[in-house]
């Protein structure tokens, strides 16, 4: 007989984190319009300035003085979301690990990515719709002048609404970002040559390109945006995500752990949003 009884079942003190997606459509917001309405208040009036007009100086008689406009656009502190999680002592005593954290900072990270995801769904707001002659950006492989085509034209939509030329970024899918790195390989830019970082890959044409997992698919479009940074959005926070609260349970021998999201997200200037419609297949093989 074998002395199987005797070999122990090892269980390892490391936990297999799932996979996380990159956020950033919150850095590509404007967060300073905020104000007071982070500490107070459910509705943020964001003024913009109106335009004024010239004349001829006439050659006799008085000139004409004329009032001036605002524009008033209101974010909405309405999105609100939680989460709860409970931690039974006897489990957090047997353990052979601390297994608590690892769902935590997987809770806080559930919470930033719904603000992710709802920021990038503004793209339905946009302007300015940048496509390739009607249809959506499909780049082929073959005809590589269709991505430095892509920033020019892009760049070109920006610029027709007087658009500031700092600051120019876009989020795409990872199939277009498939199709500009395999462009841009071996080119003189920090394209396909920068570590992917909070969805960051380098920059092309005066334009900063961010990949996202959160960009939303509609049949065989999925759709970017892009523009200038803290131009187009405004995002609002009453309630930080990384605000975590520790309690212990009333009927149960347990930790309790809760986190919440209080915000708001509006575009108040969609002449400089782009809503850009990739193909789902954007790199194609002939």
């Amino acid at each position: 007989m074998s002395m199987s009884n005797i070999v122990p079942e090892v269980w390892s003190t490391e936990m297999i984190m799932l996979l996380e997606k990159a956020l950033l459509a919150t850095s590509v917001a404007n967060k300073d319009v905020a104000g007071e309405i982070n500490a107070k208040g459910n509705t943020l009036h964001i003024i913009g300035q109106g335009d004024v007009s010239v004349a001829d100086y006439p050659a006799s008689g008085n000139i004409t003085y004329s009032d001036t406009d605002d524009t008033d656009t209101e974010l909405l502190i309405n999105i609100d979301k939680y989460f709860g999680l409970k931690f039974e002592d006897k489990a957090n005593i047997q353990a052979n690990f601390d297994f608590s954290s690892p769902y935590v900072q997987r809770s806080v990270y559930k919470l930033k990515d719904a603000i992710d995801t709802l920021m990038l769904a503004e793209y339905s707001n946009g302007g300015i719709t940048y496509n390739e002659g009607g249809s959506d950006w499909q780049f082929t492989i073959a005809t590589a002048a269709d991505v430095p085509a892509f920033f020019a034209g892009f760049n070109k939509e920006l610029n027709e609404v007087n658009a500031s030329t700092m600051g120019r970024y876009i989020i795409a899918p990872p199939s277009a970002i498939e199709a500009f790195q395999l462009y841009f390989a071996g080119r003189r830019t920090t394209l396909g040559d920068t570590v992917l970082m909070n969805g960051y890959v380098g920059s092309a044409m005066g334009v900063e390109i961010y990949m996202s997992n959160n960009c939303e698919t509609d049949g065989t479009t999925i759709h970017g945006m892009g523009g200038v940074k803290g131009d187009s959005i405004a995002y609002a926070q009453q309630i930080n995500p990384d605000s975590i609260e520790y309690l212990r349970s009333e009927g149960r021998f347990a930790d309790l752990v809760r986190g919440r999201v209080l915000a708001g997200i509006k575009t108040y200037r969609a002449s400089t949003l782009v809503q850009v419609p990739f193909n789902v297949t954007t790199v194609a093989t002939s």
